[in-house]
C-alpha cells in the first residue's frame, strides 16, 4: 500500500484507477468491497476533485494526469534519498555489526522490514532467505506484513523462508505466507537448533533478531502449548507483543558467512542461491 488510511474511503476508490482509468460513480460504488451509498461515493469524489487528484468528464471520474506526475516524481525523490543514498541504514564495512533495541516487537518488526527492503532494493539476487523459528508478526501484525511482502515483489524480490516447527499457530500464520506467494517449509534441516534466533540472508548482509530471553521463552510457551484458538489467552500475547516483549535487530556485513547460509538454504530448498 503506497497510500495512507488504506481503509479510506477516499483511498480505496484512488486505489479503483489502477487497473481502469474512467470510472462512473456507480460503477465505483458496485467495486468497493464495502457497501457504500451513491451519497457518499460521491462526497469523496467532489473532495478529490478539490485536492486536484481526481477529474470529471462527462460522466465520468479519471486521475488527474498532474497529480499522477507529481506522485511519480515524489516516489523518484524518495528512492533516491532513501535506496540509492546510505541515509536510513548506514553501509556497513566488512565484518562490522550494527544493532537496534526494542521495547515493543510491533516497532521492531517495523523497522525489520525497513531494514530488509533498503538491503533487498540494492541487491543484485534480489532473494531474501528467512529462517523463521515461530510467525508471531503473522498473527498480530497482518497488514505489515501484507505490505512488506507487495513490497518485495514491487521490487522484482523473491522471498524464502524454513519455519521452525509444525505447531498449530506456525500453521495457522503460515497461510500469510502462501498469500504473497513466499516459498515455504516447516524446517527439519540446517537451523533447528536455533529456535531462539530468526534471521534473514540478503546478499553479504544477514539481519538477525534476538529476543530477551523472559520474551523469547514465554512465545515459545505460547506457541507450544496452544492447540486451537480456544486456548490463547489473547491479552496475554496481545501484551507480550506490543508492551512486555523486548527485542534486538543486528544488521552484519559478512561474506563468508552469509555464503555458509545460502549454501545451507541452497541444500534446503534445491535451488542455487549462491
Amino acid at each position: 500500500m503506497v497510500l495512507p488510511n488504506q481503509n479510506s474511503l477516499k483511498t480505496q476508490i484512488i486505489l479503483l484507477f489502477r487497473k481502469k482509468p474512467r470510472l462512473e460513480a456507480n460503477e465505483i460504488m458496485g467495486l468497493l468491497n464495502k457497501t457504500y451509498t451513491l451519497q457518499a461515493v460521491y462526497k469523496e469524489l467532489r473532495a478529490l476533485l478539490s485536492e486536484g487528484i481526481v477529474q470529471k468528464i462527462g460522466k465520468t471520474w479519471t486521475l488527474n494526469a498532474a497529480w499522477i506526475v507529481q506522485f511519480q516524481a515524489l516516489g523518484a525523490q524518495l528512492s533516491t534519498t532513501y535506496f540509492r543514498n546510505s541515509f536510513v541504514v548506514p553501509s556497513l564495512s566488512i565484518r562490522t555489526k550494527q544493532s537496534w533495541a526494542f521495547r515493543n516487537l510491533l516497532d521492531l518488526d517495523d523497522y525489520w522490514g525497513h531494514i530488509l527492503l533498503y538491503l533487498l532494493r540494492n541487491s543484485d539476487t534480489k532473494k531474501i532467505l528467512s529462517w523463521n523459528p515461530y510467525l508471531w508478526f503473522n498473527i498480530f501484525h497482518t497488514e505489515h506484513e501484507d505490505r512488506f511482502f507487495q513490497s518485495v515483489r514491487l521490487i522484482g524480490g523473491k522471498a524464502y523462508t524454513i519455519i521452525g516447527n509444525d505447531c498449530f499457530l506456525n500453521r495457522w500464520a503460515k497461510k500469510y505466507l502462501t498469500k504473497n506467494n513466499v516459498t515455504h517449509s516447516f524446517a527439519d534441516g540446517p537451523f533447528k537448533d536455533q529456535m531462539d534466533l530468526y534471521f534473514n540472508v540478503i546478499g553479504d548482509h544477514i539481519t538477525s533478531v534476538r529476543l530477551n530471553k523472559d520474551t523469547d521463552q514465554k512465545l515459545q510457551r505460547l506457541f507450544k502449548d496452544t492447540k486451537s484458538f480456544e486456548n490463547i489467552d489473547i491479552s496475554k500475547f496481545s501484551d507480550l507483543l506490543m508492551k512486555n516483549g523486548h527485542g534486538r535487530i543486528i544488521l552484519e556485513h559478512n561474506p563468508t558467512r552469509a555464503k555458509k547460509l545460502r549454501d545451507q538454504f541452497s541444500t534446503y530448498f534445491g535451488e542455487d542461491f549462491s
